[in-house]
């Protein structure tokens, strides 16, 4: 069973003799790093601040995600 993103799987061109111009660890790795040093957070948080600024966050919906959220006796 796989879930999440399956790194192999992505769309990669090929070189000479079908060789991948680049390997999906390589991607995988490069994500890691960014997912390290906070990007994706400061992108979120960016976008987020920017929508504020312009008057364009709509918080009158939100929806939240439990599917971390332990359930106490199967409640």
């Amino acid at each position: 069973m796989h879930t999440g993103c399956q790194w192999k799987e992505l769309p990669i061109e090929k070189i000479h003799f079908g060789q991948p111009e680049i390997h999906h660890t390589r991607i995988f790795r490069t994500f890691q790093r960014w997912q390290k040093d906070g990007c994706f957070k400061s992108i979120f948080v960016g976008t987020v601040h920017s929508l504020f600024q312009n008057n364009l966050l709509d918080t009158s919906i939100v929806h939240g995600d439990g599917s971390t959220t332990p359930s106490k006796k199967g409640w």
